[in-house]
Parts: structure tokens; sequence; C-alpha cells
């Protein structure tokens, strides 16, 4: 299901790069993309020796859903237009 997602965003993107820019928008794709994976990854097993894995895996699946709930609620928070902030 993953590869759908990132077909799609490949697919946005590579239309707007230049032919001899694609090499740089693949790299940097992917990039990006074994970092936004990796890092969270490696962070998650850090806590683990010293609160031992339950402990760590709650922990980590809290930060998550904190983490969605903050982006769910910027989401449903109207924006303020230019005009409404100047009063």
């Amino acid at each position: 299901m993953l590869f759908i997602y990132f077909a799609g965003a490949v697919g946005l993107v590579i239309p707007h790069a230049r032919a001899h820019e694609r090499a740089e928008v693949f790299s940097a794709i992917y990039v990006v993309n074994h970092l936004a994976f990796g890092v969270p990854a490696i962070a998650a097993g850090f806590p683990i020796a010293p609160l031992g894995l339950n402990t760590a895996v709650v922990s980590y699946a809290s930060v998550i859903v904190l983490v969605a709930a903050v982006g769910v609620f910027v989401r449903a928070v109207p924006a303020q237009s230019a005009s409404s902030r100047r009063r």
C-alpha cells in the first residue's frame, strides 16, 4: 500500500523537474523517504534498554497519537485570512 503513495508522490513531483534535474529529484525523494521511516524507527529503539520493550512501545505509540491529534486539530481549525488578521 505504501508503494501506491510513493508512486503517486513521485508522479506529482517528477513532471515539474527538468530532464537534467530528474536524477537529483529522485535522489532527494529517496533520501527524505529513508530518513522519514528510518530515524523514527531508530529513535524508538533507544529507550528499550532503560525502559523495557513494553514501556518503550507504549511511549512511542503515545507520541505518534499525540502528533496525529495535533495534525488533526491544526487541519480542523480554519486558517485566518490576511484581512481578518489585520483587524
